[in-house]
């Protein structure tokens, strides 16, 4: 498929912030982790779990000593890479906070930002 045509489907639908992308609705999902997720590898095992899931975005940490992660991906594949972060970093977490919100399709890859 020529990449105008690609770039097209990706393109925001009904200004609605949904992105279709090969038939599947993407969205965003910003999340706020709170307890001790500073200093115990966080970042780095949140990183390691998205490598399994086909979500992109970025996990940081605030100076408020909680961790901002920003995911977009289709719904169904949010919902697990964010429950495998839940559960894997259990110990870690003390509270979490979640906006769903519409993919902007800004991101390539799940990073750490610094």
């Amino acid at each position: 498929m020529p990449a105008i045509l690609e770039f097209l489907q990706l393109w925001t639908i009904g200004g609605l912030g949904v992105i279709r992308d090969g038939g599947m609705d993407h969205e965003r999902r910003h999340v706020f982790f709170s307890g001790r997720v500073q200093g115990v590898g966080f970042r780095y095992s949140t990183q390691r779990i998205a490598k399994g899931f086909a979500v992109t975005g970025f996990v940081q940490n605030l100076p408020d000593g909680r961790v901002e992660l920003v995911a977009e991906g289709n719904s169904a594949e949010l919902q697990a890479f964010l429950q495998e972060v839940g559960e894997r970093l259990a110990n870690s977490i003390r509270s979490t906070a979640v906006d769903r919100r519409p993919a902007t399709g800004e991101f390539h890859a799940f990073r750490i930002r610094h």
